[in-house]
Order: structure tokens, then C-alpha cells, then sequence
């Protein structure tokens, strides 16, 4: 991996952000980096509201993605930040 790299992950983690990386072992082993954002996920946004429709009539999957999807998101900007305020020089 790039020196660069390697250190703004070091960055991320003295952020408190928890990644890992590694390669992705299909052609041309591109860097994969994993983002662990169960901890965005407060109790209270684990409940999953169903705005009042009836579990029955909502599909199984989508049961709980919600709260997922947004502390993904916000998680793998707080890494996208981490990495641009390294490479910039910001703080």
C-alpha cells in the first residue's frame, strides 16, 4: 500500500474510526477497506420504526436497513473526511 495511504489510515484510527484494510483478491488486487459503523447505531435507532405499518406488510429485508444505511453512510464519510483533511494538511 502506498505510504500515504498508510498513513492517513493511521489518521482514521487515532480518530477513533474503525476500518480495516486489506486487498481485494479479484484482478488487479485492489485495496479494500472495511468501515465498522455499528457503533453510529444508538439503541434507540435499533427499534426500527415501521411509521405505523404493519410488520406483515413490509418485507423482511428492509426490517431495520434504515438505521443501517444512515450510520453507514455517516461512518464511511467520517472516513472520506479523515483521509481528504490528511491528504490537504487540514486538521
Amino acid at each position: 500500500m502506498p505510504l500515504s495511504f498508510l498513513l492517513g489510515l493511521i489518521r482514521t484510527k487515532q480518530e477513533g474510526l474503525r476500518v480495516r484494510t486489506g486487498y481485494w483478491n479479484i484482478k488487479g488486487r485492489p485495496i479494500a477497506i472495511l468501515v465498522d459503523f455499528s457503533h453510529y447505531i444508538s439503541e434507540k435507532m435499533r427499534s426500527s420504526p415501521t411509521f405505523g405499518i404493519p410488520n406483515s406488510w413490509i418485507p423482511w429485508m428492509l426490517l431495520g436497513t434504515i438505521p443501517s444505511r444512515y450510520s453507514f453512510g455517516y461512518a464511511v464519510g467520517k472516513v472520506i473526511e479523515s483521509f481528504v483533511h490528511f491528504q490537504v494538511g487540514g486538521s
